[in-house]
């Protein structure tokens, strides 16, 4: 185990005994004799609060806790991604864009998205498929490891979504409710109008597809949900009757 020294209060310098070395934004050199003191990296920060809770030493691990929120509030990378998450759980899709450009330039541009569905390399997915009320949702999951911080606790999965009316009616897609799940259990709820900022009108026998993406902060979980549809009257030609598509449970892994 890593032994931590804390200096006094008011604003703790930190100093790891360790024989990893810290990367260069995080050393500083002392004013006097010359040497020099490293601080840890936020992954040492991190062992040494979960060391601090194990011990039930929790003054220590609050003031770990606190030098994890500073550091974390001054590196523009942890901020961007953050961003990037809220983005992409409201749909905010141009924000996300703009955020997502501005990652680029902060850490190596990652690789591109996997190919579209038809080139999918089924073990590499997750998938469901499921028909209600004559409409097909069938789902396709994947792991982006180019957009993943696994040290940080931060694992990107995107998924596509092809929606098929197989009915007689014309029917128009109002709303989504989605229920995410990580890999500790939690669960979280998304609610909002259309896909991706469209509200599809599908006509017997169209599809409709979308791509979009769900950061989770552990390396597996799953999605599932609904969406709300509007039938049209075939004789007055109004949006008459509402009726849920469900949308079939896939997982979310890292590990595939």
């Amino acid at each position: 185990m890593r032994a931590w020294t804390l200096p006094p209060a008011p604003r703790p310098s930190w100093k790891c005994l360790s024989n990893r070395a810290a990367p260069p934004q995080h050393r500083m050199r002392a004013a006097a004799g010359g040497g020099s003191i490293e601080t840890p990296s936020l992954a040492d920060l991190r062992s040494g609060l979960e060391a601090a809770v194990k011990a039930e030493d929790y003054q220590t691990a609050a003031q770990i806790r606190d030098r994890i929120n500073e550091l974390e509030q001054a590196d523009p990378l942890v901020l961007a991604e953050r961003e990037l998450e809220q983005a992409i759980s409201e749909e905010r899709f141009e924000d996300a864009a703009a955020v997502r450009d501005r990652l680029k330039e902060l850490r190596p541009t990652p690789p591109p998205l996997p190919p579209p569905a038809a080139a999918f390399d089924s073990s590499a997915t997750t998938a469901s498929d499921l028909v209600t009320d004559g409409v097909r949702v069938t789902c396709r999951s994947f792991y982006v490891p180019g957009e993943s911080v696994p040290a940080r606790g931060a694992y990107f999965f995107g998924y596509e979504i092809t929606i098929t009316n197989e009915s007689d009616d014309t029917v128009k897609l109002m709303e989504r409710s989605w229920v995410i799940t990580n890999g500790q259990g939690k669960t979280q709820q998304v609610r909002g109008a259309g896909v991706v900022g469209e509200q599809p009108e599908l006509a017997p026998g169209q599809s409709f597809q979308y791509r979009s993406a769900c950061p989770l902060p552990t390396p597996q979980g799953s999605m599932e949900g609904h969406y709300e549809f509007y039938a049209r009257d075939k004789a007055s030609g109004q949006w008459r009757r509402s009726f849920l598509v469900k949308i079939g449970q896939f997982a979310l892994k890292s590990d595939l």
